[in-house]
């Protein structure tokens, strides 16, 4: 079974760009596509989980190509989003005090 995933612009770019420049390092990755050091960096290590990226980590820097096919684990459209739960009605202090059970002979009506 193949695992398809929703990937967002960047990822997109990055394996766009990878696909057809060849391999290539992080740094060169920002250089052609504009996107931050770090969000490539995050992006690639994502794409590399996934299995969409080899890294060869014999270089320093690591050097990153796409698999071949990887075009086959997209998904065309974002999935829905989850529907948000209802949040609960705030809750008075003197709500809470009304719910609470006699804790004295007071409460009770002792001192009437």
């Amino acid at each position: 079974m193949t695992t398809r995933h929703y990937l967002g612009e960047n990822t997109k770019a990055i394996l766009n760009t990878l696909d057809a420049h060849g391999p290539m390092n992080r740094d060169q990755v920002v250089a052609a596509t504009g996107i931050e050091r770090d969000t490539v960096r995050q992006y690639l290590r994502r794409c590399a989980f996934r299995g969409l990226v080899t890294a060869d980590r014999t270089v320093n820097p690591p050097v990153f190509a796409t698999k071949p096919g990887w075009q086959a684990f997209l998904v065309t459209t974002r999935p829905p989003d989850k529907p948000k739960k209802p949040r609960p009605e705030p809750v008075t202090t003197v709500a809470i005090a009304r719910q609470t059970q006699p804790n004295s002979v007071f409460a009770l009506g002792a001192h009437q």
